[in-house]
């Protein structure tokens, strides 16, 4: 019997091991996507910044902030993970990074499913109402690889991470994710007064109160995704929970009630 309560655990730790090696993958592989979105590395030459003005105005656009937001918010997932021994209790420092990364996930996971999604219906209605179709006719163009590496690869490595972490619905992360939105409309606007253009087409074709009721879509469209992953999120953790609680039991092993 003890043998057999040494295997287990034995066979938990490595199963504990394996879990957080494939996790630590899993965000490593998201901050090299991310980067390489927001990098000129997968462009061809004609598209590339000349300069580090040209560069740095790509962050008007909320596919490159999202990146930019990815990589952060991963970078301190993967540092936090570094820093965390099991079995020993965490450090002031530690505890501290590991809320604030959990806010910064909150925030990447909004902003990162609402890109893509709203990327990719646009993109199917008008490829003008998200990007300069020019960068995307012809050989010298973005590649469809590319294209998902700023718009989709990165969302698939934030949700496994996301849905590793048991969150709940806290009052706190919609309110980081309305600063954020306010923020981004400043930045658009920046961009509109500063090179007389909006950043996305589909906000040229809307203006004044039309302007404001398609950014009040936008706003709530987060907050509903966001919404909906909480809730997807809470019940895969209930079964988890309950799956661990029958094992732990015996439950889970049909023998068991008959002996």
């Amino acid at each position: 019997m003890f043998k057999d309560l040494e295997e287990m655990k034995k066979s938990d730790g490595s199963t504990r091991n394996l879990g957080k090696r494939l996790r630590s993958t899993n965000l490593l592989l998201g901050i090299i996507t991310s980067v390489y979105g927001n990098l000129d590395i997968g462009k061809p030459y004609r598209l590339r910044s000349l300069n580090l003005f040209e560069f740095l105005s790509r962050f008007y656009h909320l596919t490159h902030v999202g990146l930019l937001l990815t990589t952060v918010t991963l970078c301190m997932g993967l540092v936090h993970k570094s820093n965390s021994c099991p079995g020993q209790s965490s450090p002031r420092g530690s505890f501290l990074l590991y809320n604030i990364y959990l806010y910064m996930l909150a925030l990447t996971i909004a902003v990162e499913t609402f890109i893509p999604v709203t990327f990719w219906v646009l993109w199917h209605i008008d490829k003008s109402l998200v990007v300069n179709t020019a960068s995307y006719v012809g050989n010298d163009s973005i590649s469809f690889f590319f294209n998902l590496c700023m718009h989709g690869l990165p969302t698939i490595f934030l949700l496994v991470e996301f849905f590793c972490i048991e969150f709940f619905n806290t009052p706190g992360h919609y309110a980081l994710i309305f600063g954020f939105f306010i923020g981004y409309l400043l930045t658009m606007y920046l961009c509109y007064v500063v090179n007389g253009y909006w950043p996305y087409g589909v906000v040229t074709m809307v203006s004044g109160v039309n302007r404001i009721g398609f950014f009040a879509v936008c706003f709530l469209s987060i907050c509903f995704m966001y919404y909906s992953l909480i809730v997807l999120n809470r019940i895969i953790w209930r079964k988890k929970k309950e799956f661990s609680s029958r094992g732990a039991t015996g439950e889970s092993d049909p023998s068991a009630k008959k002996r």
